[in-house]
């Protein structure tokens, strides 16, 4: 699995919303 891969959109929509979704849990739970 590689950042610099771009061959679906899907992939990195998905992946975006992920990563936000982890980064949101994370600040949450901090505060």
């Amino acid at each position: 699995m590689s950042l610099c891969r771009t061959e679906s959109l899907g992939d990195i929509l998905c992946f975006l919303i992920t990563c936000h979704h982890n980064l949101s849990s994370i600040s949450r739970t901090r505060m």
